[in-house]
């Protein structure tokens, strides 16, 4: 064996030994080239899934799967040497999620001096640190105040949950199919409440005043969501027709969330027997929608659409499908077109829907200018 050879099983057996996930990531294709054997001790991981480079995307929460990218975007601008780092939830062996730790700094750069590589380590946060994601003392004790009251809250609708179930089981001989049903439904509202409140509380740790607001490049945020869905796109045949989009004055993340939120819905409700195709598209409105008459008349509005032509919903319900309580066409609804919805109201704007059952729905986004 050659010194070489030598000193490379040398460092691949450190690599190893150390008690971090440690990776280097190739920034065009967002893709890891390389995970030393800690990911299989740590992370979960399906028996037919054998590629252990694909473990830290699959085993990333869906939730932190655009500020991952929104993440790796900002380390392209990393000069040699600086360190950038983020929190993200990560599913482990026990199939629980655990918040990790991840450093990036840059690990090779093409010869026109742009980023090639990231080189990274994953660690465990065990004590995560609320100044780190707080600008102030004050904001610190909110989010401390509503992670403690949201505990509680969460931990009432499981039990809820529970109740709701054991009802069912054990005494579900006595009643009647339509009180089965009211059972189910109540058991569906108590879980979108779950989803809801984890986001409501993500959204009131931020600052929502407009000093908070920057221009945002619609076609940036589209990238890095596109990208956290690629997978789950893929496995359910969907493809995205898009046309260039604007930038809008808002919340960043918010809005990553919002575009997240109404693709997933699309793909919730795509049909079986066709592909889904989401149409995304915007326009410029200067006045004000038709449907908001007591609005001013010279408002102007930036549009974005997200047409699909998946199973629809019955379009006499348009009005209701953003309610956390609608239970119709859309079997179940979906909790987040409650979100988009709370997400435009916080940005000053509308979202509407409209559908042909069997044939697809169309979201509008219209954002003030």
């Amino acid at each position: 064996m050659s010194f070489l050879d030598r000193q490379n099983v040398f460092t691949q057996q450190i690599v190893d030994a150390v008690s971090d996930i440690i990776y280097i990531l190739n920034v065009d294709d967002r893709q890891m080239q390389f995970l030393n054997s800690r990911v299989t001790d740590l992370l979960y991981q399906q028996e037919e899934e054998e590629d252990s480079t694909k473990l830290f995307r699959l085993a990333l929460h869906d939730e932190d799967q655009a500020r991952w990218e929104q993440h790796l975007d900002a380390c392209l601008a990393l000069t040699n040497g600086q360190i950038s780092d983020i929190d993200v939830r990560l599913k482990v062996r026990d199939g629980s999620y655990r918040l990790f730790t991840i450093r990036n700094m840059v690990f090779s750069r093409y010869p026109d001096d742009k980023v090639q590589q990231l080189t990274g380590i994953i660690r465990i946060n065990d004590n995560p640190n609320p100044a780190a994601v707080a600008d102030s003392k004050k904001e610190i004790r909110q989010k401390a105040f509503l992670s403690l009251i949201a505990e509680d809250y969460l931990e009432t609708l499981r039990q809820i949950y529970i109740s709701l179930e054991l009802i069912i089981k054990t005494d579900a001989h006595r009643f009647s199919n339509s009180s089965k049903a009211h059972l189910r439904r109540a058991q569906s509202m108590v879980q979108k409440l779950n989803l809801l409140t984890r986001d409501i509380i993500t959204y009131a740790t931020e600052s929502n005043d407009d000093s908070g607001k920057e221009d945002v490049p619609l076609d940036k945020v589209l990238d890095t969501v596109l990208r956290g869905l690629q997978a789950k796109m893929t496995a359910a045949d969907v493809s995205v027709d898009r046309s260039p989009l604007p930038s809008v004055h808002g919340y960043p993340i918010q809005l990553s969330v919002l575009f997240q939120h109404l693709l997933l819905n699309a793909i919730k409700f795509k049909q079986d027997d066709r592909p889904l195709i989401i149409s995304i598209y915007s326009w410029e409105q200067q006045d004000r929608p038709s449907f908001q008459t007591s609005l001013r008349q010279e408002q102007s509005y930036t549009n974005i659409a997200f047409r699909d032509n998946g199973k629809g919903f019955d379009p006499t319900q348009k009005e209701h499908i953003f309610e956390i309580s609608y239970h119709g066409p859309f079997k179940g609804g979906s909790a987040g077109l409650t979100i988009a919805k709370k997400i435009m109201d916080m940005h000053g704007g509308y979202i509407t829907a409209d559908s042909i059952p069997r044939e697809g729905s169309e979201f509008r986004c219209f954002f003030p200018r």
